[in-house]
């Protein structure tokens, strides 16, 4: 069995009427990458993630996760193989504490350490008793974050988690990253923040107009000033400044690998 999600000729419109929302998408992300989903609004990129999810079902073409195609699976199965953090967390709270909120769906779940690991990942130590709308919408962001590292998928998508989120938040999102790579959990990020697309991710997928134009690593995109400009897409800090001044190695993207050069 091949671990991954596989898109084969994927398209799909939300009803006969409209415009396709995705169109002939076909693309693998195997067991234990991390990759960025990037593109301007209304490209596909969230339509893209709730087909990953089995939210919707393609027209046209399969989605599968691990050879199963994640559709018509009960929603148990399609929850312990991928979870999905929405953009806004008030989709998805709606219980009285951060301690209910994010342990509802483990009731029957023993591993207290394991509990008290995600929650210090998270940084909601000091908060587990609070009501989570008395807590900012960008602390809300890790309750539900949290929720779905507590289900254990193989994979899992993020909605722009950086939106509304200021460095000390970044700063826990790039070391939530960094946990979930340690434990081979698969990551796919929607996300308009290229400097931290940049810094964290080695490949992404690039939409335009319900078509996925590119795939490739991260710092050959980057580096591709047409591509970015014909997305709608700023180019990262590093790039954009060396681009302007000489002929670069497409290696350097981040002030670390600028520091490292110098």
């Amino acid at each position: 069995m091949k671990e991954a999600i596989c898109f084969e000729h994927v398209s799909y419109r939300y009803n006969e009427e409209s415009d396709w929302a995705l169109q002939d998408v076909s693309v693998t992300i195997e067991r234990g990458e991390q990759t960025a989903i990037i593109g301007e609004n209304g490209a596909g990129k969230s339509t893209f993630a709730k087909l990953c999810c089995g939210l919707l079902n393609p027209e046209h073409g399969t989605v599968t996760i691990d050879s199963k195609e994640i559709y018509p699976l009960k929603n148990k199965e399609k929850a312990s193989l991928i979870g999905y953090v929405f953009q806004n967390p008030d989709d998805q709270i709606f219980l009285s504490t951060v301690e209910k909120e994010i342990s509802y769906p483990h009731k029957d779940y023993p591993d207290k350490e394991f509990f008290h690991e995600v929650v210090s990942l998270c940084q909601l130590e000091n908060h587990l008793d609070s009501h989570p709308y008395n807590l900012p919408w960008s602390t809300r962001k890790f309750i539900t974050i949290a929720s779905i590292i507590l289900q254990k998928p193989t994979y899992i998508i993020f909605d722009e988690p950086t939106a509304g989120q200021e460095k000390k938040g970044k700063e826990i999102l790039k070391n939530i990253l960094s946990y979930l790579n340690n434990q081979q959990t698969t990551v796919l990020m929607i996300s308009h923040d290229m400097e931290f697309i940049a810094e964290n991710f080695k490949r992404a997928l690039v939409l335009k107009e319900t078509k996925v134009i590119a795939d490739d690593s991260t710092k050959r995109i980057f580096y591709n000033e047409e591509l970015l400009q014909s997305s709608g897409l700023d180019q990262p800090f590093v790039p954009k400044l060396l681009s302007s001044l000489y002929s670069v190695d497409s290696e350097v993207l981040t002030m670390d690998d600028l520091a490292k050069e110098l």
